[in-house]
């Protein structure tokens, strides 16, 4: 699969493309490339619908315990990384994904490029407008809680409108509690700096996930809670 190994390219095409053509002598790209600017390894999320069979492999973790529905890591085909690809299987068909659905993926997608950002922000040792690491990710999640709190539908479409509430309850369960939810980000922003084993992979993405689905089903139960 060509897209699992073309980080490098897309990140030097982006410097490429964003930097003036005069100060290209002074930020050469290839010393940009690594230095400011980082790029993960590609990584795909697969939404697989009811009616299509997953192919069995012995080359997958399971992040849900093997339970149903299926929702695991396994790895590309002719991939320079294993662990690229996280597949999630649902009950619904392919044009009826669910709400709860969206906001786990929506979420996960959120959560992965933040503690990226920030593990390579740990490497790199630096400080962000005399902020040290910590409070460099604490802000970061703070904006991005905010953004999820304030978000809104843009149609009248009922799935919408659970999409947008399930995002808005993520964002409530952790309101006036982000030092909690900043040390679990650093615990598993750690775990991603971690020597490259299926299991330090397992461990990461199994505790993005259950943050997300704990959460929001804390949300969800407190919420209803209050409305009785």
């Amino acid at each position: 699969m060509m897209f699992a190994n073309c980080s490098e390219a897309l990140g030097l095409a982006y410097i490429a493309s964003t930097t003036r053509n005069d100060a290209l002598s002074e930020f050469p790209i290839t010393d940009t490339y690594g230095a400011e600017v980082f790029v993960g390894k590609p990584m795909l999320h697969i939404r697989v619908p009811s009616g299509l069979k997953i192919q069995t492999g012995r080359d997958r973790r399971y992040l849900n315990a093997g339970d149903e529905p299926e929702f695991f890591i396994t790895s590309a085909r002719d991939a320079e990384t294993r662990n690229n690809v996280l597949v999630q299987a649902s009950t619904h068909k392919v044009q009826e994904e669910s709400a709860s659905e969206r906001v786990t993926r929506v979420l996960f997608a959120h959560l992965n490029s933040l503690l990226f950002a920030h593990s390579q922000f740990v490497k790199t040792g630096r400080t962000i407008g005399g902020f040290n690491v910590r409070n460099a990710l604490r802000g970061a999640i703070a904006k991005m809680m905010g953004r999820f709190g304030r978000f809104a539908q843009i149609d009248d479409s009922v799935t919408d409108k659970e999409f947008a509430d399930g995002v808005k309850l993520f964002a409530k369960a952790h309101a006036g509690r982000i030092d909690e939810l900043l040390t679990k980000l650093q615990d598993l922003s750690t775990e991603w700096n971690k020597p490259t084993t299926l299991e330090s992979f397992r461990h990461y993405f199994k505790g993005v996930l259950d943050l997300i689905v704990m959460t929001t089903a804390k949300a969800v139960v407190e919420t209803t809670m209050k409305l009785k």
